[in-house]
């Protein structure tokens, strides 16, 4: 609880890409990966000066 606003980004409808990995002597091995094509749901928040503006929107 530092004071500062918190402002969340989300997505409605997003592909995602899930992979678990681990390093070992510098060679990365997936264990696990899944994907979400146009079911899965994103959230990200910011605080402070990381923050975008409170009403922020993207029109494309």
């Amino acid at each position: 609880p530092d004071g500062a606003t918190p402002v969340c980004t989300n997505t409605e409808q997003a592909d995602i890409h899930v992979e678990i990995s681990h390093r070992r002597r510098g060679v990365r091995t997936v264990d696990r990966s899944w994907s979400l094509l146009g079911t899965g749901h994103a959230e990200i928040g910011f605080r402070g000066d990381a923050a975008p503006a409170v009403n922020e929107r993207t029109h494309g």
